[in-house]
């Protein structure tokens, strides 16, 4: 695309920042581009740097070129809005250890 002006590249998202302030950006940028979702999904996927870019090795290969389940994924994971929701499913599969007290209650 972007035949009659220079395309526009996304940052780089390493997931120390916001997750859903970087997808702003990034769909300000595809958008410029006229980018359709495959290109999307391709270019968010090379965009990822350090911490971030372990979530393509728990993604299929299917779902690595899938550009909403590569949002979904990277949300679930460094967006801070999702943080109550995922310590939800923590608490949910949490297992108390032997002698560990129950909160506010000591053991006697």
């Amino acid at each position: 695309m972007c035949s009659y002006r220079e395309c526009k590249n996304p940052a780089q998202y390493d997931g120390t920042t916001c997750f859903s302030e970087y997808m702003v950006q990034f769909d300000l940028v595809a958008n410029y581009n006229g980018w359709g979702m495959h290109r999307r999904a391709m270019e968010l996927a090379t965009s990822l740097r350090g911490p971030a870019i372990a979530i393509l090795s728990d993604l299929t290969p299917g779902e690595r070129t899938n550009y909403q389940c590569l949002v979904k994924a990277l949300t679930v994971q460094f967006d801070p809005d999702n943080v109550p929701e995922v310590c939800r499913i923590q608490l949910k599969h949490r297992v108390r250890m032997l002698n560990e007290p129950l909160a506010g209650r000591p053991m006697l």
